[in-house]
């Protein structure tokens, strides 16, 4: 079962920080997990929320701002707010990287941003996970970049099962924790799909996934498992 580090090791490092993603590195996590918007000058910058506020010492809405401005604040233990290219530079060669996209217009800014990227870099397409809530904006990226796999994510109980995402053909199915049950990850498997938790940070979930058969679970520990 895969341990991927959810925005590197938050529990140990600042969330979404080139330290907190060093520090996941170091443990051994087979993927990091992070995620992404477009500052108001078009570079991909690394954020959780919409605000910057939960993060930072600073405040307001990140698409809102540049990335000088964006860059001037301090993250947490003097980190800055990374943008995707210092990320990936600095993970390349070292671990699988999970791309959430977050807010308006990521998908082709992504497609842009890659295009020009990998073709001078070591990574690999898949070594890549393009992942999302937004699965209209997900089955855009899909479709000017199929060759990097993408996760479908979900925060509650899909009608249909796995079924929500058969025109998408995901690499993986996103689960919230609260809600996955063993139907769920027998019929994502059954449609050959990967199944993906979050966010897993105790033992015993840990051990109840693994009794499941999923085959990642995200965790802002690692070490807890």
């Amino acid at each position: 079962m895969k341990i991927i580090g959810h925005r590197g090791v938050p529990a140990q490092k600042p969330e979404n920080t080139l330290a907190s993603y060093q520090r996941a590195v170091e443990l051994g996590v087979k993927m990091i997990e992070l995620d992404v918007y477009v500052c108001r000058t078009g570079e991909l910058v690394i954020m959780h929320d919409d605000r910057i506020d939960r993060t930072t010492n600073g405040s307001g809405l990140v698409y809102e701002k540049t990335l000088k401005e964006l860059k001037g604040f301090d993250a947490g233990e003097g980190e800055q707010i990374p943008t995707l290219q210092e990320a990936l530079d600095l993970l390349a060669g070292k671990t699988d990287v999970n791309i959430e996209l977050k807010g308006r217009g990521t998908g082709e800014a992504l497609h842009a941003f890659l295009s020009r990227y990998l073709p001078e870099r070591s990574w690999e397409p898949e070594s890549l996970l393009v992942s999302s809530f937004n699965l209209p904006m997900l089955h855009e990226f899909a479709c000017l970049e199929p060759d990097i796999p993408i996760g479908a994510l979900h925060g509650g109980i899909p009608i249909n099962y796995s079924d929500f995402v058969k025109p998408m053909h995901p690499y993986s199915l996103h689960y919230n924790l609260e809600f996955i049950d063993q139907k769920m990850v027998d019929h994502a498997h059954r449609q050959g799909y990967q199944v993906y938790i979050y966010t897993v940070n105790h033992q015993d979930d840990y051990l109840r996934m693994k009794q499941m058969g999923v085959d990642g679970v995200f965790t802002n520990d690692p070490t807890a498992l």
